[in-house]
């Protein structure tokens, strides 16, 4: 047998094929090559998702935030016989915003902010300071703010506020 039978399969003509080489058999096998790939890429893809899913839940608080001074605005605007306006107005944002965390007993960083015709209003014990302003056409004023943190897979990325702010004029 001769050099050149050695290295074909078939000694037939047209199936002159060189045999494999086995030792680099494993090198060409990719059947483990998308699960590393999957692995390598997973970490970045779970980061993306609760980023988003972060972003959302800070987005909803906003738009809570901004329902509930809109809601105190308008409380605050037809409470002009009351003698309880700022409660009102804090009882308003509370029920309209359920999901945040009670103004009544505020956060670090939460902080509500009532005024009408330029005069704050810190509480209902100040009704009689407010009284005198509370005259129809005069613009009522809430302006709230409400920390938020978007916290991603335990890293803190930033620690902010969102506020809003709404007017009405007093009927």
């Amino acid at each position: 047998m001769g050099l050149s039978r050695m290295f074909l399969r078939s000694s037939r003509p047209g199936r002159n094929a060189p045999l494999p080489d086995h030792r680099y058999a494993y090198a060409a096998d990719q059947g483990g090559a998308a699960a590393l790939e999957f692995t390598l890429v997973l970490p970045f893809l779970l980061l993306l998702l609760f980023a988003i899913i972060q972003v959302g839940v800070v987005f909803n608080h906003y738009i809570q935030l901004a329902n509930g001074v809109s809601a105190a605005a308008r409380s605050l605007a037809i409470s002009r016989g009351s003698t309880t306006p700022y409660t009102n107005a804090l009882s308003a944002l509370n029920a309209a915003a359920p999901n945040l965390n009670s103004f009544s007993s505020p956060l670090s960083g939460q902080a509500l902010t009532v005024s009408v015709a330029g005069t704050a209003c810190t509480s209902s014990n100040q009704a009689a300071a407010c009284a005198n302003a509370f005259t129809q056409g005069a613009t009522a004023s809430v302006t709230a703010s409400y920390p938020c943190n978007l916290t991603v897979l335990w890293v803190n990325v930033s620690s902010c506020a969102i506020s809003s702010s709404a007017s009405e004029y007093i009927q």
